[in-house]
């Protein structure tokens, strides 16, 4: 048999285990391991570069703030004046044909010729209000990191609060944008999964997004690993969005798979891979699936049991 992971839900950097028939292989890649905690320091100490305003820590370090992102003049100079220009070229050019047909053809030319771009310099209007109040939206947006729980305020209709007990998992994706080679954009996602509805999704609009899915998974796993344990050794089925997990295979998709045809588990470009032993391959996006790291943890425990 090969070499097992640490029987604790701390998860390995990287972490390879095979059964003795070398059926199995489970791979949890760098990119899903714990990360090391950084360690921040108080709002009132000098903060530095680049840390400023990401969030606000008081002493105790018992509440941690994470603030959406906020306005600034880069806001002013790449959006708000670009928008205010698409609004203003049509007005302008809708009173120059206002004026001109009325000069040359009367005031029903005028009329009809300013009418189109009147109408789309109002369009355009609605347009930046909307963008203004997104923007100052996302300005506002907040989320609070409590020892007991997390509040969430992402709009004026979307304030939740949870204790640790309502909160059932979180996923967590990087989405690069690519052109010839380059990243030119990384995108990043966060998803909490609760007992009281609906899962709630913020993304890069929040400063420090990282650091708090590190800090949320470093509260929350621990809460969760010893009743899936005991569940899974209890032989029931364990579901971690579209991968359910039992001691005698996976479900994926509501189709049963024992360990036996099962040959690979891993993490590759954003999807879970399971490889059977047929040659077929099984595609899951990561960011649909919960608790990534005690899946792979509890799927070591399954196949060995």
């Amino acid at each position: 048999m090969g070499g097992r992971c640490p029987n604790t839900p701390d998860f390995p950097l990287n972490c390879v285990t095979t059964t003795s028939n070398n059926l199995i292989v489970v791979t949890i890649l760098k990119a899903i391991s714990k990360p090391t905690r950084k360690k921040y320091t108080n709002p009132s100490s000098p903060a530095r570069p680049g840390e400023e305003g990401l969030f606000q820590i008081p002493l105790d370090r018992r509440v941690i703030v994470f603030k959406g992102r906020p306005l600034r003049w880069q806001d002013l100079f790449f959006v708000f004046i670009p928008a205010t220009a698409a609004v203003f070229s049509p007005l302008g050019y809708g009173f120059w044909r206002a004026y001109y047909g009325y000069s040359q053809f009367g005031p029903t030319a005028a009329e009809a010729w300013s009418r189109p771009w009147f109408l789309l310099a109002a369009f355009s209007t609605l347009l930046l209000l909307l963008l203004a109040l997104i923007r100052i939206n996302i300005a506002h947006k907040f989320i609070v990191l409590r020892e007991n729980g997390l509040h969430i305020h992402l709009s004026p209709l979307k304030d939740h609060t949870f204790t640790w007990s309502q909160i059932s998992g979180i996923s967590f994706e990087i989405k690069r944008v690519r052109f010839l080679g380059f990243t030119l954009q990384s995108k990043k996602n966060a998803k909490i999964y609760h007992n009281l509805g609906q899962p709630i999704q913020f993304g890069n609009e929040i400063q420090g997004l990282t650091y708090l899915v590190q800090e949320i998974k470093h509260r929350l796993y621990p809460r969760l690993w010893s009743a899936l344990e005991n569940d899974l050794h209890k032989g029931s089925w364990l579901f971690f969005g579209e991968i359910g997990l039992h001691r005698e295979g996976l479900k994926i998709k509501k189709v049963r798979y024992p360990w036996e045809k099962v040959k690979h588990v891993s993490v590759k470009s954003g999807n879970v891979v399971v490889e059977l032993t047929d040659n077929h391959r099984l595609n899951l996006a990561i960011f649909r699936i919960p608790n990534i790291e005690l899946l792979f943890q509890l799927i070591e425990r399954g196949i060995n049991l």
